[in-house]
């Protein structure tokens, strides 16, 4: 979670929005699911619901560090994110295998 390092480059893009107020509380909410969810899907408990709900946040970071990517000094955020959105959306769609607490 880059942005979380950089929260003034955060709040800037969620104020050009129009969000003003809602900056700070986005950004908890984001990283409590993203982390949370994180542990949830590598225990394998409610997988595709997991994924269902990280898919936005990955979708956001994917388009929040396309755009700071141009003068970034992170170059691999971008492939990293977009890896991740991927096997998310592969993950929803498959669900969870063998080895994980969905099955039992």
């Amino acid at each position: 979670i880059v942005f979380a390092n950089s929260f003034d480059s955060f709040t800037a893009n969620i104020q050009s929005v129009g969000w003003i107020f809602v900056a700070a509380h986005l950004a908890h909410a984001i990283i409590f699911i993203h982390m949370a969810g994180g542990i949830i899907l590598m225990c394998g408990a409610i997988t595709r619901w997991v994924c269902i709900m990280n898919i936005p946040i990955l979708a956001g970071a994917v388009i929040f560090n396309y755009k700071q990517m141009l003068t970034a000094d992170n170059y691999m955020e971008l492939p990293t994110a977009s890896v991740v959105l991927g096997l998310l959306i592969l993950i929803a769609i498959t669900g969870s295998g063998k080895f994980s607490l969905d099955y039992i």
